[in-house]
């Protein structure tokens, strides 16, 4: 008699096992607290796809016209182009210090640029010393109510020297010879 009251809540459970709901095959186990509503059944199988790095909406090329040479100036065109309708698209243009950017050219405003129609602006910007520099073009306008930009240097190779950049940091050595650099550091 033992036994029987032993084995009947196994009984028990093995009957209410098959009573689950339609679809479910039995001998899986269910979830003992309902999906809260926010919850979305999964189905499918789920994959973690990158779609890859996002590209700005709007674009610039340039274009180098003739040869830098010191103190003579140079014209770049520099041309916009994007896939949408752009609204108060402004470009600012910044030489580092061997490009000198008169203040006229350096900046200049469209009230809108349509849909696949490029605006092309040539401007002038004079070398001043030989080496490689560069010219920073920051584009920014409002495309669907949000602003988007984008920026490009340009770099400009005045003569045949090539200039070694400055290190920003102290070389030394240490007691077996190697070459050691200490780069400033900046608190914030």
């Amino acid at each position: 008699m033992k036994q029987l009251i032993f084995c009947a809540p196994i009984v028990i459970l093995i009957g209410l096992s098959g009573c689950g709901e339609a679809g479910v095959p039995s001998g899986q186990l269910q979830s003992a607290s309902p999906e809260l509503p926010s919850e979305a059944p999964r189905t499918g199988e789920l994959r973690a796809e990158s779609p890859g790095k996002p590209t700005a909406p709007i674009g610039v090329r340039y274009e180098i016209l003739g040869r830098p040479a010191i103190g003579q100036p140079l014209e770049i065109r520099i041309t916009t182009h994007s896939n949408a309708v752009v609204n108060a698209l402004t470009t600012q243009v910044r030489g580092d210090e061997g490009l000198f950017v008169s203040p006229t050219n350096a900046n200049f405003a469209v009230a809108q640029m349509r849909f696949e129609e490029p605006v092309a602006r040539t401007l002038t910007v004079t070398p001043l010393r030989e080496g490689a520099h560069q010219l920073t073009v920051l584009v920014q306008g409002e495309i669907g109510g949000v602003v988007q930009s984008a920026q490009v240097s340009i770099p400009v190779q005045v003569g045949d020297v090539q200039l070694a950049p400055k290190p920003t940091g102290t070389l030394s050595t240490d007691e077996s010879g190697e070459a050691i650099i200490s780069l400033p550091a900046q608190e914030n």
